[in-house]
């Protein structure tokens, strides 16, 4: 889950994919109509998550491999929304050691911690509730992550990284720390058209910067008005100027070691930032069931690239 919102880069989805995708769909605009969300008070919901990161630092590559259950209940419905609890049951990290400490600390504060979250009535995450009993947990497993697992730098940026996470306040918090249950309700009483296209600028949630923003673009790859089965198109493109505000931003918050603050200013000067996503979401009953994503992260400076690719697939199935 990345910078801060652990999302901050995808893949602009090509404009030929999406044309080529609508085109069978206009004809069921009017007899189209979409199944609200609406699953049922005390109802269980498995979620189960894979990641698939590959990291190219200057011809370097390393890779690793993420992987996810949790349990997501619905407690209540309210006159706005649902309450919802969130709780991560198993996790799991393969490859690229460097990258352990962090999700390693976040795995122990909230595995079996029920995260009690306040949605809207499209299941969109809008507080966690109990955002104190989280932060606590943060914070006490950051204390018990063993200094030898790490370089001391490494824990200290880590440890600054932590604090900076959460010192958000409990409605940002539940875009940043709910993995994909934001994306997934995306899917979910979009209030689309078949032919429709969808597209906003919205801002993005992260822990060291309120300036980044993103064009979220949505339309209907393909719907059965027999089965209420649908499959939209999403489309992220993270705006360039504020991506590289970010970068430096955290740069600086994480103090780079080994670069001098005049130099780290002139390479992202210098730089080219390109942060998007594409993804479909396949949706059934209201609900949404998949979620298939791909992204890449760039960052290019004179004589050097860096570049992530993740591949990413959720499930969310009945709870037996």
């Amino acid at each position: 889950m990345t910078i801060a919102c652990r999302r901050v880069a995808r893949l602009v989805l090509p404009i030929m994919l999406a044309a080529g995708a609508l085109a069978p769909s206009i004809a069921l605009a009017a007899d189209w109509a979409e199944p609200k969300f609406d699953p049922p008070v005390g109802s269980k919901w498995v979620v189960e998550r894979q990641l698939d990161v590959e990291k190219n630092r200057a011809g370097s590559i390393v890779g690793h491999t993420l992987k996810e259950r949790a349990l997501l209940t619905i407690e209540a419905k309210t006159d706005s929304g649902f309450v919802v609890t969130y709780t991560r049951q198993s996790s799991s990290w393969e490859g690229d050691p460097a990258g352990a400490a962090v999700q390693r600390i976040a795995f122990q504060a909230l595995q079996g911690l029920a995260v009690r979250v306040d949605t809207d009535a499209s299941g969109k995450p809008l507080r966690i509730e109990n955002w104190d009993a989280v932060k606590s947990a943060m914070k006490d497993a950051l204390a018990a992550e063993p200094v030898s697992t790490a370089d001391p730098d490494k824990l200290a940026r880590i440890s600054e990284y932590t604090a900076r996470m959460v010192a958000v306040d409990d409605k940002k918090a539940a875009e940043l720390f709910l993995e994909d249950l934001p994306t997934l309700a995306m899917g979910q009483n979009t209030d689309l058209k078949p032919g429709e296209v969808h597209k906003n600028t919205v801002p993005v949630a992260n822990a060291l910067s309120d300036t980044v923003t993103k064009t979220v673009m949505m339309s209907i790859g393909a719907a059965d008005p027999e089965t209420g089965k649908v499959r939209y198109l999403l489309t992220e493109t993270y705006d360039p100027g504020a991506m590289k505000e970010l970068v430096a931003e955290t740069s600086r918050e994480l103090a780079v070691t080994n670069v001098s603050a005049g130099a780290l200013d002139q390479a992202i000067k210098n730089s080219t930032v390109s942060a998007v996503i594409r993804a479909e979401l396949s949706v059934e009953g209201g609900m949404t069931r998949q979620l298939r994503g791909n992204s890449i992260y760039s960052f290019r400076t004179p004589g050097s690239i860096t570049v992530d690719r993740e591949d990413e697939l959720v499930t969310v199935s009945p709870a037996e």
